[in-house]
């Protein structure tokens, strides 16, 4: 990433917090919860910011077209070490999705500190298991639609 002036970093921040996801989406039942990257998305029915921040930032663009009167909904994304560059950059920025940004840091850390291999489940000591179920839980949790229990 290259440099980007911090009223820009700013309003990518609340972009984030208004329009953002991150997360580390399962890979399915048999998925080890332990390898799953980290992933942040950004989405708007606007195509305008999401390039703006495609310009500065990179990532992955992709559009989903809706069907009947709903528009079409543009998408920026990623994933593992770019998303934990993308979230360090902005998080003295965030405000709404900070602990996420947070959560998900700690785990792309993890994961990288582990190898190219990630986490392998074997090899990982119960106290480095339980604290990344813990992290994702927390995640999961923050993410979660709907009211608080």
């Amino acid at each position: 990433m290259t440099y980007i002036k911090p009223e820009d970093l700013a309003w990518i921040a609340g972009f984030v917090d208004g329009e953002g996801y991150i997360g580390s989406p399962s890979r399915g039942v048999r998925a080890n919860p332990l390898t799953n990257p980290i992933q942040v998305t950004i989405t708007n029915t606007d195509p305008r910011p999401i390039l703006f921040i495609h310009s500065l930032c990179g990532g992955y663009l992709w559009n989903t077209p809706r069907k009947g009167k709903w528009k079409t909904a543009f998408r920026l994304g990623f994933a593992s070490k770019k998303a934990c560059v993308f979230l360090k950059t902005i998080l003295p920025y965030l405000r709404v999705k900070r602990e996420q940004a947070e959560i998900a840091i700690a785990l792309a850390d993890m994961q990288q500190r582990r190898g190219k291999r990630g986490f392998v489940y074997e090899d990982c000591k119960e106290e480095e298991k339980g604290h990344v179920v813990e992290l994702r839980t927390r995640l999961r949790a923050l993410n979660k639609r709907g009211k608080e229990d």
